[in-house]
Order: structure tokens, then C-alpha cells, then sequence
């Protein structure tokens, strides 16, 4: 037995050894199973919330079912042999090709730090306000208030995170480069 199956005696990866386009047994259990998940809900056999085990039960028999049916269960010791092969040679030019990576080098100066900052802080405001928003709007006067100070705030502190982190990655890959 290879290192490609499990258990089931099933063959890992044999829809692209088959060099299938789509997996009608991957398809049709994800259909099945929301025809099964809202079934069991509209009759109303399950509670909603433990809906998600039963249906992942169901797909993993269904899709196991289908697969064999559909030739997980045959011999691909060839393709696998060749799929090896062809990872191998990936590993040997992706290692060719790292000999002449240089080292990676941080950018530490001053202002790219203070880029840095500058995005975190208006990340961290956008977060404050929406909290803000979401749980100290108990009228809907003070929602409609603080909604819009979010709006404003949030866009302004968006374009600020959005300019200094371009600019510092701008300068990140000039070092690097």
C-alpha cells in the first residue's frame, strides 16, 4: 500500500491522477448535503444548531460511496509514481532557484515605523468606533451620532491605513529588491 491511501482503500488524489476536471462525487455530495441539511430543518426532525454533524456524517458517507463508484478504489501507482516524480523535480528547481535569493532585510528606520504606526492607529480607531456604534447606542438618536462620526472617521483613518502601509511596502520591497 503506498503512501497515497488511506484506509478505506481509497487512492488520495485520484481525480487528478484521472486528470478529471471536476469531481462529480465532491459535486454531488455537496448538494446532497444541503438538500439533506435543510431537509432534516424544514422538517423540522433537528434543532438548527446540530444540524452539522448529521449533515458531515452524511457527506462523508456519501462522498466515500461516490468516490468509489467513480474510481478512488483503482490502482494509480503510476501516476502517483510520475506525481512524485514531478514534486521532486519542483523541490530540486525551487531549490536552484533560492541559491541566489538574497537575505531578507527588515526595514527599520524611523519612518517606516511611524507608516506603520499610523496604520495601526487608525485600524485601532475604526475598531473603538464601531464598537462604539455596536453596544453604546442605546437610543437611536445617539446611534444615528455615533454612526455618523463612523462614517466620517472611518473613511479618513481607511485612506491613512491604506496610504501608509502602500508606502511602507513600497519601501520594504525597495530594500529587498
Amino acid at each position: 500500500m503506498n503512501t497515497h491511501a488511506v484506509a478505506l482503500g481509497l487512492t488520495r488524489y485520484w481525480a487528478k491522477y484521472q486528470k478529471l476536471s471536476k469531481s462529480t462525487p465532491a459535486i454531488a455530495s455537496w448538494a446532497l448535503a444541503l438538500v439533506f441539511g435543510f431537509g432534516l430543518n424544514s422538517l423540522d426532525i433537528i434543532s438548527f444548531y446540530y444540524l452539522f454533524i448529521p449533515t458531515w456524517i452524511f457527506t462523508i458517507i456519501i462522498y466515500t460511496v461516490l468516490a468509489k463508484k467513480y474510481g478512488a478504489d483503482l490502482d494509480y501507482t503510476g501516476a502517483i509514481l510520475l506525481d512524485e516524480k514531478e514534486q521532486q523535480q519542483i523541490t530540486e528547481y525551487q531549490d536552484e532557484m533560492a541559491k541566489d535569493d538574497k537575505p531578507h532585510v527588515e526595514d527599520g528606520s524611523k519612518l517606516t515605523k511611524l507608516l506603520n504606526s499610523f496604520a495601526v492607529i487608525s485600524l485601532v480607531v475604526i475598531s473603538i468606533l464601531a464598537a462604539k456604534v455596536m453596544f453604546y447606542s442605546p437610543t437611536m438618536t445617539i446611534y444615528a451620532e455615533n454612526k455618523s462620526l463612523f462614517e466620517t472617521v472611518c473613511f479618513v483613518c481607511t485612506i491613512i491605513y491604506f496610504s501608509c502601509s502602500y508606502i511602507a511596502l513600497k519601501r520594504h520591497k525597495k530594500i529587498n529588491s
